[in-house]
């Protein structure tokens, strides 16, 4: 009995080890989205190896020598082992019963980690629905420096014109970008719909873009027209939206000339001139949600993204856009200065396809097909 617990035991210990050991290597994929120099550190050093293997072998110890302990009584009467032999009996299917539940909860366990990883394989072999490949992206928030809004959206157009360079093709701006965690939430009230009793208005994801936004990220805009550079604080207010927020507030009808009034300016109806095609906005696994997007130059954000196209190395382009920013403002902070490919990595495919994949490799059905 003392033997077999101790090999129990011993063989327990290695299997935590080496699932501490797979763990440390999915912590040490771990990315995080910033520009400070933070660098996280996981080891398995020998203090921890040794109080596993100590803690297992006590266990083991405490665990055979109860039973022994127990078994070395004498005096018990014949009744009382009756007694004791439907105890044990009893015990017995508890056990069992306890084994049985243990083993299916893993194997559904394993079930849904397969699943989860079949459904994370399908949507990023699909995309986001957006480009990632040579793109270049960088925040800037003037507010910060106390700039106005008239100073800030100056600021923002000159920055999306010098940026327009040798090795740049294309250059946008953004308030939100795809995957950088939850977009703001514009509170709107469609006109000829109804809405729900709870309140007169709905709030729905949006984002302030430019003109070249839709070319740039390669999103099809499916009826109508994408911004223009006419589209000012002087014009009709217009927006653009997807296609769930059409077939949501006008089924069977176009969306194009709908209206509708932002609960801040309620006094101010926006037509809607454009339906785009529905994209992932916040993670590769969500459903599709609706999203609204308004014209920056009718606009005053706050913070926004530039969003370049380039043909050269990214380093060489980044390097340029400081420059540009840095001769307009010395004092503009910069951050956020990645590529689009690895924004889209670190936000969307970094440590959920990482753990669906090691989880679905502890499955035997789906273990022959892992590396």
């Amino acid at each position: 009995m003392l033997t077999e617990s101790l090999l129990l035991a011993v063989l327990g210990g290695a299997a935590g080890l080496a699932v501490g050991n797979v763990g440390i290597g999915l912590l040490r994929r771990l990315e995080i989205p910033t520009d400070l120099p933070i660098q996280l550190s996981f080891e398995l050093n020998q203090r921890a190896v040794f109080v596993s293997m100590a803690i297992a072998l006590i266990s083991a110890l405490v665990y055979a020598l109860v039973p022994a302990i127990k078994s070395s009584r004498i005096g018990i009467s014949v009744g009382s082992r009756v007694t004791q032999g439907g105890r044990q009996k009893s015990s017995h299917w508890s056990r069992s019963w306890l084994v049985g539940a243990q083993v299916a909860a893993s194997v559904l366990v394993l079930l849904v980690a397969t699943l989860v990883y079949r459904q994370f394989r399908d949507v990023t072999h699909n995309g986001p629905g957006f480009r990632t490949d040579h793109l270049l992206m960088l925040s800037m928030a003037p507010r910060q420096l106390r700039y106005s809004d008239e100073e800030s959206q100056r600021f923002f157009e000159r920055v999306a014109e010098e940026a327009r360079r040798p090795g740049v093709t294309q250059a946008t701006v953004t308030r939100y970008m795809p995957m950088d965690g939850g977009p703001p939430a514009l509170a709107i009230v469609p006109e000829g719909t109804l809405l729900a009793p709870r309140g007169d208005a709905v709030a729905l994801p949006f984002s302030i873009v430019d003109e070249h936004y839709f070319d740039v990220l390669r999103r099809p805009i499916l009826e109508g027209r994408a911004f223009r550079d006419t589209d000012t604080a002087n014009s009709p207010l217009v927006a653009i939206v997807n296609e769930v927020v059409a077939q949501r507030y006008w089924p069977g009808r176009s969306a194009l000339g709908q209206r509708f009034v932002a609960s801040e300016a309620p006094a101010s109806p926006i037509e809607i001139v454009g339906v785009a095609k529905t994209a992932k906005y916040t993670s590769l696994l969500e459903r599709a949600r609706p999203f609204v997007y308004l014209p920056f130059r009718q606009q005053s954000p706050e913070s926004m993204f530039l969003l370049v196209e380039f043909d050269r190395s990214s380093s060489e382009v980044a390097l340029a856009l400081r420059d540009v920013v840095r001769r307009l403002d010395a004092r503009m902070p910069i951050t956020a200065v990645r590529t689009m490919d690895e924004h889209y990595r670190i936000r969307a495919t970094g440590v959920l396809s990482v753990v669906a994949y090691r989880a679905s490799c502890t499955n035997p059905v789906t273990a022959l097909r892992c590396d």
